[in-house]
């Protein structure tokens, strides 16, 4: 049995029981195992291998021996098996994944050690270490961008236009953003299912924009997606799980990343001032087609299927891009962007480069664009969502972006 003393980063620190206190009896002196990082994560395409290097420490006051490591999956390797770690010394492990026979997907594996900290030649302690491996079907995805040139432009819309109707889109001001690349496209469930070994759409089709992926799963992909292409990662990998409050972020790193709602406002706008890039809003329900908006979304207005009469997504660039060349920006799915949200978070926002809030609340990040089941009001330029970042659903994708290099 050990207790987990402390984590921070990615050191795992694992301390037996009974090796706490100043008034135990006196003990044998023991090694503690120290494993860094705590998780290894692979990405390899099918029928390739790869391998990475761990670190086991020994912070105790003597030798640590560990007896064996075991493996869980028969693609998974290990070397060395077994060795000794002096007091205050540490060995490289090195870890392997080979996909020679796995298919696309993602897979779990665990190593066991087993390893004797007070030298009595017995194994002590066992501990399972996580190994996740995601195979995709080759070479990652390959994800159009547009470069786009920055500027700065006017964000919001004016609390008395006759379809401002949310209350969180004022004041309008001015905004500078810096140059930057974006996907053409929303992420489609092809380019999800490359990178990531699996598509969790609830609207199955290679062309269809990727939904029901949560804020996190989209950060992930923008890493994998990072990683496929040697470009260093955005986000902090340790912190991608749903219950994170805080996520690392490196804002100098030349990797994907979801766009902020800023960059997400001015690509959108494409220099427009109008309710869309295409024109302003004329109709606001879904019983009437809305002639701006039906060339450049699909939204609950023009969605339906005949068959079922329910709305549903539609293949990416199905309707008229912007100046920029960006298609779907209004309507098909939601896109998730970087910020936090807050209802009054344009009355003090930076002129240069906003990010959003520095930290979460119970409203959760924010998402634009409306979508397939969207009234026109919500494909607006200036309209802003938001959800809980741990939500998945249909009806919320993503698209990238990432600086030059």
């Amino acid at each position: 049995m050990f207790r987990i003393l402390a984590c921070v980063g990615l050191i795992l620190v694992l301390v037996p029981m009974g090796c706490l206190f100043d008034d135990d009896p006196p003990r044998t002196p023991k090694g503690n195992l120290v494993l860094s990082p705590s998780e290894l994560s692979f990405a390899v395409p099918a029928g390739e291998s790869a391998d990475q290097v761990m670190t086991a420490s020994n912070d105790g006051d003597t030798t640590l021996t560990v007896e064996s490591i075991t493996v869980s999956k028969p693609w998974l390797s290990v070397s060395p098996m077994t060795f000794s770690v002096l007091a205050g010394s540490s060995q490289d492990v090195t870890v392997t994944v080979d996909a020679e026979s796995l298919s696309a997907g993602t897979y779990e594996g665990h190593l066991h050690f087993d390893w004797d900290h007070d030298c009595d030649g017995r194994v002590d302690y066992s501990y399972q270490y996580s190994v996740p491996l995601i195979v995709s079907g080759g070479g990652g995805a390959q994800v159009p961008t547009v470069f786009i040139f920055g500027g700065t432009f006017m964000m919001g819309a004016d609390p008395d236009s006759s379809w401002y109707t949310h209350g969180d889109e004022d004041p309008v001001h001015s905004v500078t953003v810096s140059s930057f690349y974006m996907s053409a496209y929303e992420v489609t469930q092809v380019q999800y299912q490359a990178v990531m070994g699996a598509n969790p759409s609830q609207h199955p089709g290679s062309d269809l924009p990727v939904e029901y992926v949560t804020w996190y799963d989209a950060a992930k992909f923008c890493n994998w997606l990072s990683w496929w292409g040697g470009l260093t990662k955005f986000y902090n990998d340790d912190d991608l799980t749903n219950a994170a409050t805080t996520v690392g972020m490196n804002w100098a790193a030349n990797g994907y990343r979801l766009p902020t709602e800023a960059e997400w406002e001015y690509a959108c706008r494409a220099g427009s001032i109008t309710d869309y890039y295409s024109g302003d809003l004329t109709h606001g329900t879904c019983s009437e087609i809305d002639e701006s908006l039906d060339r450049i979304a699909w939204y609950c207005g023009n969605s339906e299927n005949e068959s079922t009469d329910w709305c549903e997504t539609h293949p990416v660039g199905g309707k008229q891009p912007n100046r920029f060349g960006l298609y779907d920006m209004s309507g098909n799915v939601w896109e998730w962007c970087n910020d936090w949200y807050s209802s009054n978070y344009y009355e003090s926002s930076p002129s240069d480069n906003p990010t959003g809030p520095s930290s979460g609340s119970a409203s959760g990040r924010v998402h634009r664009g409306g979508s397939s089941w969207a009234t026109p009001d919500w494909c607006q330029s200036a309209a802003r969502g938001y959800d809980d970042p741990s939500l998945r659903n249909g009806a919320i994708g993503f698209r990238v972006v990432k600086r030059p290099q």
